[in-house]
């Protein structure tokens, strides 16, 4: 496949954002290779993002993201009381409690990218959303044709 402005077959390029130190490099610049190992901290998990705030660190040295889920809130207390079935509980809605309307926005974790592994962030960003909408458009090519198919067969005979 032809090389792009970066001189790299495009499958070449590296599919995660961060590059590594120039010390790291010189490192291991005697075996002409770098290998990166991924160990999960005891921390990580994986997280659900509706949404993302922030925007410049207040330093200027970076941007900061909170990524947050939304939910409906939680209600403060709940009362429960016997069922018409022996040994069941079944909840009192009508004493249910709950201080707050709207939508809950929680913020799962905060980022801090400098701006540097934030550029990085957004080319990977762009690959990646790239290569799912030619892939939501191709399958949408696949429907629109089985669609065509099964209509062929019906009107068939």
């Amino acid at each position: 496949m032809a090389n792009d402005e970066t001189g790299e077959a495009p499958e070449a390029r590296r599919s995660d954002i961060s590059a590594p130190s120039p010390e790291m490099v010189a490192a291991y610049v005697e075996a002409n290779k770098v290998v990166f190992h991924y160990v999960k901290s005891k921390h990580a998990r994986t997280i659900h993002v509706d949404g993302v705030f922030g925007g410049p660190s207040p330093k200027g040295d970076g941007i900061t993201i909170g990524v947050f889920s939304e939910r409906h809130p939680y209600p403060d207390s709940s009362v429960y009381v016997p069922g018409p079935e022996a040994g069941k509980l079944v909840e009192d809605r009508a004493r249910r409690k709950t201080t707050r309307d709207g939508v809950v926005r929680e913020i799962e974790a905060t980022l801090v990218l400098s701006l540097e592994n934030a550029i990085q962030m957004k080319e990977w960003l762009d690959e990646h959303i790239d290569k799912l909408q030619r892939m939501r458009q191709t399958e949408a090519i696949k429907s629109i044709f089985a669609e065509r198919i099964i209509r062929g067969t019906r009107n068939v005979g």
